[in-house]
C-alpha cells in the first residue's frame, strides 16, 4: 500500500549531519528515520513506499557500496541518493553502475538535497504503482484459459480474428468470444489498449 507519509531512510554515523539533516526534512513534511551504520539500517529497514535511502558512503563498518549491494540481492528498489565528503571516483561509478540515484557531495547545498530527494520520492512511488499494476495484470492473465492466452498472444502479434480463426481451426464467433473474454479479465476497452499492457508488463 502507497504511504501517504515521504519516507526518508538517513543513514549516516556523523550525529550532528544527522541532526541538520533530519530537522530540514522534518520540516519540509517527510519522514525520518535515522541509522548511524548499516548494519543497524539492514537489520531493521522495513519497506515503505515513497521512500528514499541517504546514505553516507564511508562509515566505520561496511561502507555504502555494501549496504547497496546487500539492499540489491534482497531485492529492495528504493532509491539510494549517496552523501560523502571525500569519494574515491571507482565508488561513484560503482555505485551509479548497480543503480544509485544521486550522489552529492559534502557541503551542499539545501537546495540542491531537496530536489534531489523529491525527486527520488517521485520515482519511487512510480516504481511502486508500476509493480502493483504488473502484480493486477500478471494475476488477471494467468485467469486465462489455454485457448484464450493463445488468442490473446495472436492479437498482441497483430493477427485479426478471421486469421486467428483460420491459424486455431476455430470460428470467427467463437475467437470473437475468445477475445471478449481476454478483454473482460485483463480490464481493457479496446485492443490497442490490451496492446499496450501487453508490451508494458512483456505478456506472452
Amino acid at each position: 500500500m502507497l504511504n501517504k507519509s515521504k519516507h526518508v531512510f538517513l543513514i549516516d554515523d556523523d550525529a550532528s549531519i544527522r541532526k541538520a539533516i533530519s530537522r530540514i526534512l522534518n520540516e519540509q513534511g517527510y519522514l525520518v528515520e535515522e541509522y548511524t551504520n548499516g548494519e543497524s539500517f539492514l537489520e531493521n529497514l522495513r519497506e515503505q513506499s515513497p521512500a528514499v535511502i541517504l546514505l553516507d558512503m564511508e562509515m566505520p563498518g561496511i561502507n555504502g557500496i555494501e549496504i547497496q549491494n546487500r539492499l540489491i540481492l534482497r531485492g529492495i528498489k528504493t532509491p539510494i541518493i549517496f552523501v560523502s565528503g571525500h569519494s574515491h571516483q571507482q565508488q561513484i561509478v560503482d555505485s551509479m553502475k548497480y543503480g544509485a540515484m544521486d550522489f552529492i557531495f559534502k557541503p551542499f547545498q539545501l537546495d540542491d538535497l531537496l530536489l534531489v530527494i523529491s525527486k527520488a520520492i517521485q520515482k519511487d512511488e512510480k516504481n511502486y504503482l508500476f509493480l502493483q499494476e504488473a502484480e493486477e495484470v500478471v494475476k488477471a492473465y494467468n485467469t486465462l484459459t489455454k485457448r484464450e492466452k493463445e488468442v490473446c498472444r495472436l492479437l498482441i502479434n497483430g493477427l485479426l480474428s478471421k486469421q486467428i480463426g483460420k491459424k486455431l481451426e476455430i470460428s470467427n464467433a467463437t475467437v470473437k468470444v475468445h477475445k471478449g473474454r481476454v478483454m473482460e479479465k485483463l480490464k481493457v476497452n479496446s485492443l490497442q489498449n490490451l496492446v499496450k499492457i501487453a508490451i508494458k508488463h512483456a505478456l506472452h
